[in-house]
């Protein structure tokens, strides 16, 4: 069974992804491996120098900093580069996925319930949800050269909370007061019951 874990900036999707580790169950980041794609894979270099430009890499690698600045100004740009990076993330995450052996392995990335069913790749999504005040307090603390409006604006462009939450399959509450654990316990199990039932 394949997993996604999904959430807005700051709501812990890597807290929830990490506990899962420690329980013994395999996690493709999927963010992480979207960043080494674009260094290494010619293919998805070339298309992206195509689409921005060759400022798009310097001879230190990714001009992450100035390709942001192309494609948030332009929400086609965005979408063209998305449909290059997308693609052969979900290419890289099948061959992982094929590759392990548990019976349950998630894949943890930000943008999932935006993708179509057959885009995501996994059988069942959780959303990690925390309330945007604590999320801008962590996301400060753990980016401290990010301004407030900067992480406001990052907030504001990725999905509403209440649509996340009407697409989603599962949700985890993370907010300082939510007890993340059990939380996490819960679904192992319920995933575990479900797995048994298609074996």
């Amino acid at each position: 069974m394949k997993v996604g874990i999904t959430g807005g900036i700051g709501a812990g999707k890597s807290a929830v992804c990490k506990y899962v580790e420690v329980l013994g169950y395999p996690v493709y980041y999927a963010d992480d491996r979207a960043k080494e794609i674009i260094v290494a894979h010619q293919t998805v270099r070339a298309r992206i120098i195509a689409l921005l430009g060759q400022e798009a890499y310097t001879s230190e690698g990714y001009n992450r900093a100035w390709v942001s600045r192309q494609v948030f100004s332009s929400p086609e740009k965005l979408a063209k580069l998305n449909s290059i990076v997308h693609p052969a993330v979900k290419e890289d995450f099948s061959l992982w996925a094929s590759a392990q052996t548990a019976p349950i392995i998630f894949k943890e990335a930000a943008i999932m319930l935006e993708q179509s069913a057959a885009e995501r790749n996994v059988d069942v999504v959780v959303a990690v949800m925390a309330p945007r005040a604590e999320r801008l307090i962590r996301i400060q603390q753990r980016d401290p050269q990010r301004s407030a409006s900067e992480i406001q604006k990052i907030i504001d462009r990725q999905m509403p909370e209440a649509q996340m939450t009407a697409l989603a399959d599962v949700i985890i509450n993370n907010g300082d007061h939510d007890a993340l654990i059990p939380q996490i316990n819960d679904l192992i199990a319920h995933l575990s019951k479900s797995v048994g039932k298609l074996i």
